[in-house]
């Protein structure tokens, strides 16, 4: 591996192993919380239940400039999926929030 590899790949498992998803049914959670280490302590990346609802079956996948994505069943939304990414300020959709029936949810970034 060169070291332009090394680093990029250095920083996403960094990146990817520092965030985290709190999942919904944690007590009084009900709608997901993305946060990552940072300097020994989680901080909020954005606000914490930026879905419309409970959020079931969520999951998160980095891209390669380090921007997080989640997708989860709304039920906000009648359980269809959602995608939100973070702009560096706020969660914002992908496209329309509840935009497909959904029983099982994942999520991939194509680079």
């Amino acid at each position: 591996m060169n070291r332009k590899v090394k680093q990029t790949y250095r920083k996403l498992v960094s990146i990817i192993l520092g965030m985290l998803i709190f999942l919904s049914g944690l007590p009084n959670m009900v709608a997901p919380m993305v946060a990552q280490a940072a300097s020994e302590q989680w901080v909020k990346v954005g606000s914490a239940g930026f879905s419309a609802g409970a959020a079931t079956n969520t999951r998160i996948a980095i891209d390669s400039s380090g921007t997080p994505y989640v997708v989860y069943r709304d039920g906000g939304r009648g359980g269809n999926a959602t995608v939100m990414k973070y702009n560096g300020s706020a969660w914002v959709n992908v496209g329309s929030a509840g935009f497909a029936a959904a029983t099982n949810v994942n999520i991939a970034i194509d680079s």
